[in-house]
C-alpha cells in the first residue's frame, strides 16, 4: 500500500500481516530502544519537510507558476525510495 511504502520509505516504523505472531515481532522490534529512538529521530528530521505552512506556500506559488516551483519534494520522496 502508499502508506507501508511510506512507512518503509522513510524508515518510521514496520510493516506486519494481521496475524498474531508476525503482528507481536514488529511490535518488538519497534518498541526496542534502539528502533523507538532511531524513528523518532528520523521523524524529527522529516517533520519540517510535511509542516503545513511551509507545504502550503509551496502548493500556492507552484500554482501560480504553474509548475514546482523547486524540486524540494522529488529529492525528499526519492530519498525514501532509495532506502526501501
Amino acid at each position: 500500500t502508499t502508506a507501508a511504502q511510506f512507512i518503509t520509505g522513510f524508515g518510521l516504523g514496520a510493516l506486519s500481516s494481521y496475524d498474531p505472531e508476525p503482528f507481536a515481532e514488529a511490535v518488538r522490534r519497534v518498541t526496542s530502544a534502539p528502533e523507538r529512538d532511531a524513528i523518532r529521530t528520523r521523524a524529527a528530521e522529516l517533520a519540517p519537510s510535511f509542516a503545513a505552512e511551509p507545504v502550503a506556500d509551496w502548493i500556492w506559488r507552484s500554482a501560480a507558476a504553474g509548475r514546482p516551483v523547486d524540486d524540494r519534494y522529488e529529492r525528499l520522496f526519492a530519498g525514501a525510495v532509495s532506502r526501501r
